[in-house]
């Protein structure tokens, strides 16, 4: 048996902005009461996205993939979809993600 992957910086960096903005989101939805249960139910998910890239889950990193491949058809987000793009298809990141948990 090989030694565990270990989780790349990237990965620990973006993951701690997702659930930090999720955070942000769910206490911005919580001000506006009623017409935030919106905005609070997207920071949950937000944040269960966050934590399932920070614990390694493939799945968390296909859904990077799909959001980077939409931000580059935005054309807005185009720079910041092709870093995510390259990095989340490196070698050493794709390993992270792929190795048993």
């Amino acid at each position: 048996m090989g030694s565990p992957v270990q989780r790349p910086t990237g990965v620990t960096i973006l993951a701690a902005l997702q659930i930090v903005g999720s955070l942000a989101e769910i206490a911005f939805g919580a001000v506006f009461g009623v017409f935030g249960v919106v905005i609070i139910v997207i920071g949950v998910l937000a944040l269960i996205f966050g934590l399932a890239l920070l614990s390694g889950r493939n799945w968390a990193r296909i859904l990077i993939l799909i959001g980077a491949v939409l931000d580059i058809i935005s054309i807005v987000g185009i720079i910041w979809g092709v870093i995510l793009l390259w990095y989340f298809t490196r070698k050493h990141v794709v390993a992270y993600f792929k190795a048993p948990k």
